[in-house]
């Protein structure tokens, strides 16, 4: 404890608060021979290993995104979607994103580095999210990031309405 005593926890609290660490500690401790641990504690750190190599390979992998045999750039990646078109000889998506461009820049208030963000305003970044669609269209949206705010204090709640409701109604 943080205050210099000890607790004794009996060992199946352990093992259930925290598996990793007790078997970690019972081989810090040489006592991964005793009987209570002599199974457990290698079949827990095994566990323990293959899943984190697998968080490791999946995280350095970067497998291409494919829909309809398409190559899908991902979000922000503007400059693969362009490298893609050039690869092609076509214009597929600089004409999406153009067109998207085209659409979201007469709305959005280009402030000079001088001016001050107004009071209750915060900045955040946009990003570009690409997409093919059913007829092999390249479809651009331009999205304000939403992870950079902090969640409103009061409830948000969208409901959507189901079939089933609309049936009982």
């Amino acid at each position: 404890m943080s205050d210099g005593k000890t607790e004794w926890l009996d060992l199946k609290t352990a093992k259930e608060a925290s598996p990793i660490k007790a078997a970690k500690y019972a081989v810090a401790n040489k006592n991964s021979d005793e009987p209570a641990f002599r199974r457990w504690v290698p079949y827990t750190l095994r566990k323990h290993e293959s899943i984190i190599n697998a968080v490791k390979r999946r995280s350095t992998k970067r497998r291409k995104m494919e829909k309809f045999g398409l190559e899908v750039p991902r979000p922000i990646d503007v400059r693969r979607a362009l490298r893609i078109d050039e690869e092609s000889g076509s214009t597929h998506w600089s004409s999406a994103i153009a067109k998207e461009v085209k659409t979201v820049i007469p709305v959005l208030k280009i402030l000079d580095v001088k001016d001050k963000i107004p009071p209750g305003f915060k900045h955040i970044d946009l990003m570009i999210v690409l997409d093919v669609k059913m007829d092999l269209t390249r479809k651009a949206r331009i999205c304000a990031r939403g992870d950079q705010i902090d969640t409103p204090p009061s409830v948000t709640y969208a409901s959507v309405v189901t079939r089933e409701s609309i049936r009982i109604f």
